[in-house]
C-alpha cells in the first residue's frame, strides 16, 4: 500500500484592510518556499465591516486577494473572527484551520506564540514600510495610495465604493465615543467576586463584559453615567459616594466600532439583587479565580489590571 503524503501547509494571517503590496510580497515568498505545499490565508477580524479600522467586509477582502494573487501553489482563504484574547489566540486558530506546519508573520509576538506550540515560524523578508493603516489614512486625506496596492485591488475598492465609505465612516467617528464602565466587587458571606453581564447585542453578543455604557453627553458626568448604566443593566442602585475612579482605557483598537474611550470606576457592594436588563442578557458574580478568559472588548485586560492592584491590598 502506498502511504499518503501529508500536505505541508503554510499560514499567513492578516486583516487585509486593504490587501496591499506588502501582503502580496509575503504570499509570493510563501509560493517559493519549498517547505510549503499549500497556502492558507486567514482573514483576521472577519466578522467586522463598516468601521474605521475594518471598513471592508470579509467577502470584499477575499475578492481583493483572489483577484490580485498570481501564485503557483494552491491556496485557501478562511475567515478568522476575533476573540480578543491574545494568549489563547494560537490555540483558537488551530481549531479553525486545517492542519498546518509553517507560520509566516512579521509580528514577533505571533511568531513566539506559534513557536511555543511547536510550529516552524518564518519572518518575511524586509518589506517596504507601508501598512494598511497608512493606506486608509491616505484614502481619507486624499493622498495617492494607488502605488501601494495591486491594480486589481485598486479597481475592486472602487467597485465597492470603498473610499467614499471610509470617508463617511471617518466623518462619523472624528470624535471618540466616551463610555463609563463599572467594576463591582460583590462581597458575600463566604466569598467575593466580580459582577459580570452577558451581552445581549453585538458587538460581542454572548460574551461576558463589565457593566457600562455610553455617556449621555451634556446631561451627566462619567461617574453618573457609570452609576446609571449599572442600575439599568444589572439592577444595582449604587451609592455614588462609594464609587471610585480606577483607570481610563483609550486604545484606538479596543472597540471594533471605532475609537471608544472607557472611563472605568470600581466599587464594593455587600447586598442587592442582580437582575439583567437593558443591554444585558444575564448577570452573575464570578469568583476572582473564575473570571472568563475570553471577554468582550478589552475587559479581560481591565479586570487583570484591577485585580493585580485590588488583591494585593487584601
Amino acid at each position: 500500500m502506498v502511504s499518503k503524503v501529508e500536505v505541508q501547509r503554510g499560514v499567513f494571517i492578516g486583516r487585509f484592510e486593504p490587501f496591499h503590496n506588502g501582503h502580496q510580497s509575503v504570499l509570493e515568498q510563501m509560493d517559493e518556499d519549498c517547505d510549503i505545499d499549500e497556502i492558507i490565508i486567514g482573514i483576521g477580524s472577519s466578522q467586522y465591516r463598516n468601521t474605521l479600522n475594518n471598513p471592508f467586509s470579509s467577502r470584499e477582502r477575499k475578492i481583493m486577494i483572489s483577484r490580485s494573487l498570481k501564485i503557483e501553489k494552491p491556496y485557501r482563504i478562511i475567515d478568522i473572527p476575533d476573540i480578543h484574547n491574545y494568549p489563547l489566540w494560537a490555540s483558537y486558530v488551530e481549531k479553525l484551520l486545517p492542519k498546518f506546519k509553517v507560520v509566516y508573520s512579521g509580528n514577533k509576538d505571533v511568531r513566539c506564540l506559534f513557536a511555543e506550540k511547536g510550529y516552524r515560524v518564518k519572518e518575511p523578508k524586509a518589506l517596504d514600510q507601508i501598512s494598511a493603516t497608512a493606506i486608509r489614512r491616505m484614502m481619507i486625506m486624499g493622498a495617492n495610495w494607488r502605488p501601494f496596492v495591486s491594480e486589481e485591488t485598486y479597481e475592486a475598492i472602487h467597485s465597492f465604493g470603498g473610499v467614499r465609505r471610509l470617508l463617511e465612516i471617518h466623518n462619523r467617528s472624528v470624535r471618540p465615543v466616551v463610555a463609563s464602565d463599572m467594576l463591582i466587587v460583590y462581597q458575600g458571606k463566604d466569598s467575593e467576586g466580580l459582577v459580570l453581564e452577558e451581552r445581549l447585542y453585538n458587538p460581542f453578543k454572548g460574551f461576558k463584559a463589565i457593566p457600562g455604557g455610553h455617556l449621555e453627553v451634556g446631561f451627566e458626568n462619567t461617574k453618573e453615567a457609570a452609576v446609571r448604566e449599572t442600575e439599568e443593566e444589572i439592577g444595582l442602585k449604587l451609592d455614588p459616594q462609594k464609587v471610585n475612579l480606577f483607570n481610563v482605557y483609550s486604545d484606538p483598537q479596543r472597540d471594533p466600532r471605532g475609537p471608544y474611550i472607557a472611563v472605568v470606576y470600581w466599587t464594593v457592594v455587600t447586598e442587592g439583587i442582580l437582575k439583567a436588563g437593558d443591554d444585558a442578557k444575564k448577570v452573575k458574580v464570578y469568583p476572582f479565580d473564575k473570571i472568563p478568559q475570553i471577554m468582550a472588548f478589552d475587559h479581560k485586560l481591565i479586570i487583570d489590571d484591577f485585580l493585580s492592584k485590588y488583591l494585593t491590598k487584601q
